[in-house]
C-alpha cells in the first residue's frame, strides 16, 4: 500500500513538473498561431485593397465617357472584389479584373441590360445570365447579379481545364471547342492585366 501511494505521489509530481514545462510551450504555440492568423488577415485585407483599386481603375477607364454609369458602376467594385475572393480558393482564383471585363463586355455595367438579338436565349443583367445559371438570381438586385455570375464563373473554372476554356464555357455552356469570341476575350483579359494589375 505504501508503495502505491509513493508511486501515485511521484506520478502526480511528474505530471505537475511536465505541465509547468509545457505551459510556456503551449502559450508560445498559441501566440504563434495568433500572429499567423493576424498576418493572413492582413494579407487578405491588402489583397482586397489592391484588387479594389485595380477594379476601380478599370471601371473608371472603360466608362470614362459615361460619367453617370461610371459613378454607379464604381459602387459595384467592392461587390465584384468581395464575391471574387469569396469564390476563390487555393485551386481556383477568380480574378476581379476578369469579372469586371466580363461585366463590361456583357452589359457595359448596366444591371437592366437584356439581350435582344435574334439568337438570344434570354440573357439579362450585368453578367448576361440565362437558364439554369440564372436560377435563384434576383435580377432587381445588382449585387445578387454579380454574386450569381461569379458563382457560375466558378463552376466554369471547375468544369474546364484552363482559363480560356472557362471563359468559353461562360459564353457557350461548354469548355471546347474554343470559339473566336473566347480567344478574343482571353486576349483582352491579358491586356487588362497588363494595363491595370498592380505588381
Amino acid at each position: 500500500m505504501g508503495l502505491l501511494i509513493l508511486l501515485f505521489v511521484r506520478a502526480v509530481s511528474a505530471q505537475s513538473i511536465l505541465s509547468r514545462r509545457l505551459e510556456p510551450a503551449a502559450e508560445k504555440v498559441e501566440e504563434t498561431k495568433r500572429q499567423l492568423v493576424g498576418k493572413f488577415e492582413q494579407a487578405v485585407r491588402i489583397n482586397h485593397g489592391i484588387a479594389l483599386i485595380e477594379v476601380s481603375e478599370y471601371i473608371s477607364h472603360v466608362l470614362r465617357s459615361y460619367p453617370e454609369r461610371r459613378k454607379k458602376a464604381l459602387k459595384l467594385a467592392p461587390v465584384i472584389v468581395k464575391y471574387s475572393l469569396l469564390y476563390s480558393d487555393e485551386n481556383v482564383k477568380i480574378d476581379p479584373l476578369l469579372v469586371s471585363l466580363i461585366i463590361y463586355l456583357e452589359s457595359s455595367f448596366r444591371p437592366q441590360a437584356v439581350n435582344t438579338r435574334e439568337n438570344s436565349k434570354g440573357e439579362r443583367g450585368l453578367m448576361q445570365m440565362h437558364g439554369g445559371a440564372a436560377r435563384g438570381v434576383d435580377f432587381d438586385n445588382p449585387e445578387d447579379q454579380i454574386r450569381g455570375g461569379i458563382h457560375h464563373l466558378r463552376k466554369c473554372f471547375d468544369a474546364c481545364r484552363n482559363e480560356r476554356q472557362a471563359i468559353n464555357m461562360y459564353g457557350t455552356g461548354r469548355c471546347t471547342p474554343i470559339l473566336q469570341f473566347a480567344k478574343r476575350r482571353h486576349r483582352l483579359y491579358k491586356n487588362v492585366i497588363r494595363d491595370f494589375r498592380i505588381n
